[in-house]
């Protein structure tokens, strides 16, 4: 009987899609509650997930954070540029199937501190050419106020396009990954890097003020060419926040070399220079942290009928 009872409850849950509720706010995505390790992502689990286009081809990830606003990484735009030669692709989910919304660019702010990979300010913020309609599938993430911070061993979530492993890409048709990362003390990290890396003094900081690490120190999951600039989300009093953009790393999922974020809270006041009627999100994050492990999908609507459903079913 419980196995009847679950397809029902499956069954109730695929058909969510037709029963979507309207926008409520930043970092709600309506369905849910390669990147190295990690699996496929189904469609609208992560609404703020763009793909940056050059001349047609994807190059770097990014994050909606308004109607006519995305942010990435500044690294994705190396030498000179024209803005003309780039596009934005909202909702998509794989990238080999034509989908989702394109937009051309209006403008492309690259924070005046940025000097090359590894630098701080690796933070770009895109002005698309108009507004964009929000629906199940683009909507925008949170963005936390300054003072926000996301403590070590937070899990979160990082998803993209980018490779599988170092130099192997994501196979057609290049459905959107997602893998569960936890958080690395900033002091921590930069001890990783120091491990095995002779040349560099022990006292050069490397990472710096306005970067967030994450990962595992086996590595195994981690961030990989073409993630760069795409979100680094942890989930928050049923909120979905922004917590970094992808940066830079050593390789891909290697052992002591976690993946490097901008951390986007200490840039939030130079977000809003550009958006002034932006809405930052205050937060207080304590623990306990675990990684998500419900057999329930978190559709938002359907919640309280899964809990239900489990409730009886395991009594």
């Amino acid at each position: 009987m419980i196995f009847l009872h679950l397809w029902t409850l499956s069954l109730l849950l695929a058909t969510g899609a037709q029963l979507s509720m309207p926008y409520s706010g930043c970092g709600k995505p309506v369905t849910s509650d390669r990147i190295v390790g990690g699996q496929d992502a189904s469609p609208g689990d992560w609404p703020w997930q763009i793909s940056l286009r050059k001349n047609g081809s994807h190059i770097c990830g990014g994050v909606m954070i308004d109607s006519q606003w995305v942010l990435t990484a500044a690294h994705c735009f190396v030498g000179p540029y024209s803005v003309s030669n780039y596009m934005v692709n909202l909702g998509a989910h794989q990238l080999s199937v034509p989908g989702g919304v394109m937009s051309p660019i209006a403008s492309i702010n690259i924070h005046p501190i940025y000097r090359g990979a590894g630098s701080s300010g690796d933070i770009a913020l895109l002005k698309l050419q108009y507004s964009i309609q929000y629906t199940d599938y683009i909507m925008p993430i949170c963005i936390p106020e300054s003072n926000v911070q996301f403590p070590s061993d937070m899990y979160c979530f990082v998803t993209g396009w980018g490779s599988i492993r170092q130099g192997v890409s994501l196979p057609s048709p290049r459905t959107l990954q997602q893998v569960e990362i936890p958080i690395i003390d900033q002091p921590v990290c930069d001890n990783m890097y120091h491990i095995n890396n002779p040349t560099l003094s022990p006292n050069k900081t490397i990472i710096q003020w306005d970067m967030i690490c994450a990962g595992f120190k086996d590595g195994l999951k981690d961030a990989c060419q073409g993630d760069s600039g795409g979100p680094l989300a942890c989930k928050w009093d049923g909120s979905w926040l922004l917590a970094g953009i992808v940066s830079w790393g050593f390789g891909c999922a290697l052992a002591n070399r976690p993946g490097v974020y901008t951390r986007v809270a200490a840039y939030s006041t130079w977000i809003k220079q550009y958006v002034p009627q932006f809405q930052l999100t205050p937060a207080v994050i304590t623990p306990p942290f675990e990684p998500s492990d419900s057999i329930c999908p978190s559709y938002n609507h359907l919640l309280f009928l899964c809990s239900l459903l489990l409730h009886w079913l395991l009594k």
